[in-house]
């Protein structure tokens, strides 16, 4: 999700700055806006960390209405850039799930004077672009222990200066707290009732036995009541998968991801939709997503090889690109193993884990290994409580053992 403002900017970013719950890193050039400034601090107080990189003039730190110092007491982390280069990026990106960014300075002056914009977005590809320019700024700039220690310099003109001090000084600086929050590019987590979440639970149990109908029966009655809840998509994309119907399969877990952009499962679903549809691009992106967040994720790098196998024997794909999937494929098959005999220990009543590494075996070949482990998923499946048993994966295992016996040469 992105969205464009061209007014009333203040608000969107204070609005945002309040929901964080983690992390706040901002490299703006100016910060003179008590407000914003203010929110900062609030967050910092409330257990946030906070990163400010802003330019080394005179704008900052001169300011009667800024005190960068109690920021820096308070545990927040001020850098400023190195003269001659001024830093004039205007960006902030909230618990890596929220991306602010446009032409507006934290000023008043641009509050209230200028034609500005800005960008909210929930982009994790755009998100993790500015992230890794805030990593690489970092490098270049110098952080502050003591402001009044700190060598200031004039990219503002005395003229400026003076005349944003003065909309400082003319205009209200407390920040209201019962002003109404405007819409945006926010991550929040839904309010959920709790006859929802029991309808949700209740479709969910259909899902793992395999009763798609009942389950996408009630989670239309759910989305009817609460359309907001980023699960319920999901598991309408996993139920269009199951019944083969990739393009609602990748419309549903778009969604998903839309109102959290954090929701990993759903991304997996999009890699497996996107393979199915042959979109090769956004397949790889969506599992490459995936995997950034947790790269020893073994479930996902066996969905991405048997994606890069299904686009290797698809009739559309060039011959040139066929030897690539296949090894692609086996690299991950190959990785999925590793990790599954790494994590065995910790996992090793997990159905998952065997299934992943017998699937993983069988498609590199190693049918004798491959019948062992997915006769062992089989063993820790039928033993699990029914509310853990997904009867999909029942029958991926059931349908890999009869393929491991069709081989004939296998006992």
């Amino acid at each position: 999700m992105t969205n464009a403002h061209f007014s009333g900017i203040e608000k969107y970013i204070l609005t945002n700055l309040k929901q964080a719950k983690q992390d706040i890193k901002v490299a703006v050039a100016w910060i003179t806006n008590p407000r914003l400034f203010d929110a900062l601090l609030s967050q910092i107080k409330a257990g946030r960390k906070v990163e400010v990189i802003v330019a080394d003039d005179k704008m900052n730190f001169s300011n009667p209405h800024i005190n960068f110092q109690a920021l820096i007491d308070a545990g927040g982390i001020v850098r400023i850039s190195i003269y001659p280069k001024l830093m004039h990026h205007k960006f902030c990106i909230i618990d890596s799930r929220i991306l602010i960014t446009g032409s507006y300075n934290w000023t008043r002056n641009a509050e209230l004077n200028n034609l500005e914009n800005i960008i909210l977005s929930t982009d994790l590809g755009l998100i993790n672009a500015f992230e890794q320019a805030f990593s690489a700024l970092k490098t270049s700039t110098t952080i502050v222990n003591t402001v009044s220690l700190v060598r200031l310099h004039d990219y503002t003109t005395e003229q400026e200066r003076t005349q944003e001090y003065g909309i400082l000084l003319d205009t209200d600086t407390a920040i209201t707290s019962d002003s109404t929050p405007p819409p945006g590019a926010m991550v929040e987590e839904p309010d959920v009732p709790p006859e929802i979440e029991e309808m949700f639970q209740k479709a969910e149990l259909l899902y793992l036995r395999g009763k798609h109908v009942e389950a996408l029966k009630i989670a239309d009655t759910i989305l009817e009541h609460q359309n907001d809840i980023a699960a319920v998509y999901d598991l309408i994309a996993l139920i269009k998968w199951r019944q083969g119907n990739h393009k609602e399969q990748v419309s549903y877990a778009e969604k998903a991801t839309l109102l959290d952009n954090q929701f990993y499962a759903a991304y997996n679903i999009l890699g497996i939709g996107y393979a199915h549809l042959q979109n090769v691009q956004k397949s790889i992106h969506n599992y490459q997503i995936c995997l950034d967040h947790s790269p020893e994720d073994y479930v996902v790098l066996l969905n991405r090889a048997i994606s890069f196998i299904d686009l290797e024997n698809a009739p559309s794909t060039p011959n040139q690109l066929r030897k690539q999937f296949r090894q692609k494929a086996d690299n991950d098959l190959r990785h999925a193993i590793e990790l599954t005999n790494k994590y065995e220990s910790e996992h090793k009543e997990n159905y998952m884990l065997y299934f992943v590494r017998g699937s993983s075996k069988l498609l590199l070949g190693k049918y004798i290994l491959a019948k062992t482990d997915l006769l062992k998923a089989l063993d820790i499946y039928n033993a699990s409580p029914i509310t853990k048993q997904d009867v999909h994966i029942f029958k991926d295992i059931k349908q890999g053992l009869k393929d491991i016996e069709k081989i004939g040469n296998v006992v």
